[in-house]
């Protein structure tokens, strides 16, 4: 079986100069190390004192932009409530234009219908006339009339149109007699 092994056990320190050689050589390794760490903690400093200004500019930037962006949105929002009420304006402005229009444009409707209807009365009535005409002058040609019609001149239109027709007298024709209705049939 083997056994561990031991470290070598140092020897005791005769020599008081040679453990005041050991502890000063340790002593400059320390501080070595510790001015290496103390080097790294200052420039480990220095960074985040230089991280703090960047995240303070940065911050600084982010709020003047979002001030900007809230800016920007405030007037934009002016800028389309403007515009609504411009448009609203502009609506209302119409409104009254067309409520002041209406009757204008209902009296013209008006007359438009009222001229309409006399063009329609004025071709009725022209129409009636070419054929009481035609009855009349058939009855003339045939020999048998016995009525005498005169023909007058009547004003159908209102005074703003001037137009004058002939029309026939409203007279009652008589009736014919059965023998002649009667008699060219036998």
């Amino acid at each position: 079986m083997r056994t561990k092994s031991r470290a070598p056990e140092e020897k005791p320190a005769t020599d008081i100069d040679e453990v005041k050689r050991r502890s000063i050589r340790q002593n400059r390794e320390l501080a070595k190390y510790s001015s290496a760490q103390f080097l790294k903690i200052q420039s480990l400093h220095l960074e985040i004192s230089k991280l703090l200004s960047n995240n303070l500019q940065l911050r600084e930037r982010v709020l003047g932009l979002e001030n900007q962006l809230q800016d920007t949105r405030r007037q934009a929002s002016n800028a389309t409530i403007g515009r609504v009420k411009a448009h609203d304006q502009e609506s209302e402005t119409n409104n009254l234009e067309l409520q002041e229009r209406v009757p204008g444009l209902e009296n013209e409707l008006q007359g438009a219908r009222r001229h309409a209807s006399n063009a329609a009365i004025k071709a009725d009535l022209r129409s009636k006339l070419a054929e009481l005409s035609g009855m009349v002058e058939e009855l003339e040609d045939d020999g048998t009339a016995d009525i005498d019609f005169e023909r007058e001149v009547v004003d159908i239109n209102p005074p703003h149109h001037r137009e004058r027709y002939l029309e026939l007298p409203a007279r009652r024709l008589q009736p014919c007699p059965r023998s002649i209705l009667h008699g060219a049939t036998e």
